[in-house]
């Protein structure tokens, strides 16, 4: 792939780098999403749509990984899932599409030379339709604005009910988070039930569903050590 394959510059990255074919590598997981999809994906991409996997490698080569797959990093892989949405090689689910873009950045850091990022932690459980572990109850902090607050039993009631009626989607923003890439239908599987439970009180609430996610974000970190993997690896001081 040379600068002159490239035909318009990042949405987010001014300047993009060049970037070599991506090998091929064994797939860590198989979840919807086979090597046969992943080297079709690759090819599709390298020869339709080179600009988004040099922007993806833009930030890839962050000196700062973290900040970097926390920032804009997850629309360019809605990017690309949205380049592949055609084609047979788009996973049916929202992990299987989760690995693509894991597996693509995968293929990217070895060509560029880059050390591999292996997941963080631990899975929220072995198989997805597998046995759950119980959530624990984290407290919910005050915001700075008083408006903003959430009472705990309300956040404790409706992630209590929805773990309950639905387990998988926690595992798959566990899964988000072990791999540390945020393609947005993750979290927008879990927001539009959270959003149609919330409490006619928290309707007016603009930070509600926020403070909701970051709570569960607590309670998955609490029992799959993500936070703790990240300080162990020194990606974050």
């Amino acid at each position: 792939m040379t600068a002159q394959e490239i035909t318009r510059r990042g949405i987010y990255v001014e300047k993009l780098p060049v970037l070599p074919p991506l090998p091929q590598i064994a797939p860590l997981h198989a979840r919807g999403c086979n090597g046969e999809m992943i080297n079709a994906a690759v090819q599709f991409l390298e020869h339709s749509r080179p600009e988004l996997l040099c922007e993806l490698a833009a930030f890839e080569d962050s000196e700062d990984i973290i900040a970097a797959r926390r920032g804009n990093h997850g629309k360019i892989c809605d990017e690309i899932l949205e380049a592949l949405a055609d084609g047979d090689f788009y996973p049916e689910t929202a992990l299987g599409r989760l690995d693509l873009v894991f597996e693509i950045t995968r293929r990217i850091r070895a060509a560029l030379h880059l050390p591999e990022i292996a997941p963080l932690g631990r899975s929220l459980s072995p198989r997805r339709a597998g046995e759950y572990p119980p959530l624990p109850r984290i407290p919910v902090p005050d915001t700075q604005i008083a408006a903003e607050n959430v009472p705990q039993d309300a956040v404790d009631n409706m992630v209590t009910q929805l773990y309950a009626a639905a387990p998988e989607l926690f595992f798959d923003l566990a899964e988000a988070t072990r791999l540390f890439v945020f393609p947005s239908d993750i979290r927008e599987n879990i927001e539009k039930p959270l959003w149609n439970m919330r409490p006619d009180a928290q309707k007016n609430n603009g930070a509600f569903l926020g403070i909701v996610i970051q709570n569960i974000h607590a309670r998955l970190d609490t029992l799959c050590g993500f936070s703790a993997e990240i300080k162990k690896r020194g990606y974050l001081p």
